[in-house]
């Protein structure tokens, strides 16, 4: 199974108003954040 994920970060604009965002950079925190979410999948 082959799977596209673009992440959606809840976040706040400048103005401060609740936004949705794409964001990898936001998603990816840490050097393996991705192991742990391949762990919590398993």
């Amino acid at each position: 199974m082959h799977l596209i994920y673009n992440p959606v970060i809840h976040t706040k604009d400048k103005e401060g108003k609740e936004i949705d965002k794409i964001c990898y950079m936001d998603f990816w925190k840490g050097r393996d954040s991705y192991r742990q979410l391949q762990n919590a999948f398993f």
